[in-house]
């Protein structure tokens, strides 16, 4: 696949090398899909494309401006749907980030370029909070946001209903990941700046209460099978931290 390569008057923190629907995020997409399923959706091939291509774009932008706190991106997040070109984000990636704006309503457009422009603005706030509850309220926004960008459409679909309800479970499947980051994190973020709050007991009872408050939310819905893909799932993502480095886009993450 084709990289945007990054010269030294604009570096990237990082080169990112797509794998394809197999490899990267195929464990989340596969969860959602099969969860959405269960609820009765008929999932198109596009929607869980675009799943992927968030997933994608979340964790780029993640690394700009959480991990590469150097690289001077500030408008990573909104760059990226633009289609602009990024040092070290492959052309592929941003005309798909693109492609997926454009096919939206004009409203929805709309919508969704004001929530890409919070997205600096709440890592700016968790940095500089300093209570775990403060953490909690930020991180279920950020879940909220990435909920909305990845809930399925529902209008003018026969199969609404079960549309609604994947976007409920969404929310809290989001939630869930969000404060069980920060539950597992609390000494790290707060060592690198990421989060004000210290690391102590109480901050770990209050994230961690709240985490598993929205885990059994979700979990109250899905059958046992579905269960253990969660469990699956987190523990790739946060237990052994298999996350994608991008340095080998056929690792299955």
């Amino acid at each position: 696949m084709s990289v945007v390569e990054a010269t030294e008057t604009d570096a990237a923190p990082f080169e990112v090398k797509l794998g394809d629907e197999q490899t990267e995020f195929s464990g989340t997409t596969r969860l959602f899909a099969e969860v959405a399923e269960r609820f009765g959706v008929n999932l198109e091939p596009q929607e869980r494309k675009d799943w992927q291509t968030l997933g994608r774009a979340a964790y780029i932008i993640d690394q700009y401006l959480d991990v590469e706190r150097d690289v001077v991106e500030p408008d990573i997040a909104p760059k990226l749907f633009s289609g602009e070109p990024i040092a070290g984000v492959p052309a592929e990636l941003s005309e798909d980030c693109r492609q997926f704006i454009e096919r939206q309503t004009e409203v929805r457009q709309s919508e969704i370029r004001q929530r890409l422009e919070l997205v600096k603005l709440l890592v700016e706030r968790q940095a500089a909070a300093v209570t775990p509850a403060e953490v909690v309220r930020i991180r279920r926004e950020e879940a909220e946001l990435l909920t909305n960008l990845s809930s399925l459409a529902t209008d003018g679909r026969h199969d609404v209903s079960g549309r609604h309800r994947f976007n409920a479970w969404l929310g809290t499947f989001y939630s869930t990941g969000y404060l069980l980051d920060s539950f597992l994190d609390v000494k790290e973020d707060f060592e690198n700046g990421a989060s004000g709050v210290e690391p102590n007991l109480h901050s770990r009872l209050v994230i961690g209460a709240a985490a598993m408050k929205e885990a059994l939310s979700a979990t109250r819905k899905m059958s046992p099978r579905l269960l253990g893909k969660c469990a699956l799932v987190a523990f790739r993502y946060e237990i052994r931290n298999k996350k994608p480095d991008f340095k080998n886009p056929g690792e299955v993450i």
